[in-house]
């Protein structure tokens, strides 16, 4: 029998503070090996959505599911990669040691030296880094650290929030071709860069004031019909090549 994809479905999610309602109604999945655009003005709900998928906010109702996969463990399956990843490494340890420790937390079965080793081939990173401080780390190195981190314990999702953020147009190319490479790997991008999430991803979905407004392919977001939000966005979008 074969094994199911990995699915992640986040079905009706409400977040509120107080008497606010920060996320409304929320409903979307994605599959493993998928790569799927979170878009929005700032302050939409979008980091806040990314949260609340890894608990790290309580949610008022509904419910984030996973099916699928090796593992039933939210935390082993789906990985937050946040804006400032250096600022996710603890400065002073080694590499080696920030990837080591979430194996041996989880108890992920398998030589945890091979998966290390792996994850940092997986993104285009020298093995030498492993022994390399993270303060020591340059920003594009952490982001990729922190990817690796993900990958070896096995996480089938990444949850990236604005990657692209601070880098250059030629760090922000590289990045994007990396992330295109995680061919098994589900990914919900958010991002500003309108024309770099529609190199990597095959759908997004619009977000506007808490809620989905629109979803579906590049065709129709960007039709008369789709969102005008995305219009703004690609104005505001510099050319990934200079």
């Amino acid at each position: 029998m074969q094994p199911l994809t990995p699915e992640l479905h986040i079905k009706q999610v409400n977040v509120r503070a107080g008497d606010t309602c920060i996320l409304h109604n929320v409903s979307l999945s994605l599959l493993a090996g998928q790569r799927l655009a979170l878009l929005g003005r700032s302050g939409c709900g979008k980091t806040t959505l990314l949260h609340a998928v890894m608990g790290l906010i309580p949610l008022d109702s509904g419910e984030v599911e996973v099916r699928g996969g090796a593992s039933k463990s939210l935390a082993r399956m789906v990985q937050l990669i946040p804006q400032d990843a250096a600022g996710s490494l603890s400065p002073r340890l080694r590499v080696e040691t920030l990837l080591a420790r979430p194996l041996a937390k989880l108890k992920v079965p398998g030589d945890h030296r091979q998966r290390m080793l792996d994850a940092m081939q997986q993104v285009d990173l020298s093995t030498a880094l492993l022994n390399r401080k993270a303060h020591e780390l340059s920003g594009g190195q952490a982001q990729r650290v922190a990817i690796a981190r993900a990958l070896a314990i096995g996480a089938q999702f990444l949850l990236c929030d604005e990657p692209l953020t601070g880098l250059d147009p030629d760090l922000k190319e590289e990045t994007v071709q990396m992330l295109s490479s995680l061919n098994d790997i589900g990914i919900l991008f958010v991002s500003h860069d309108l024309l770099a999430a529609q190199q990597l991803c095959q759908r997004a979905v619009v977000m506007e004031e808490g809620h989905i407004s629109d979803e579906g392919d590049w065709d129709h977001l960007l039709s008369p019909q789709g969102s005008p939000i995305l219009e703004q966005l690609l104005r505001a979008t510099p050319h990934i090549h200079p």
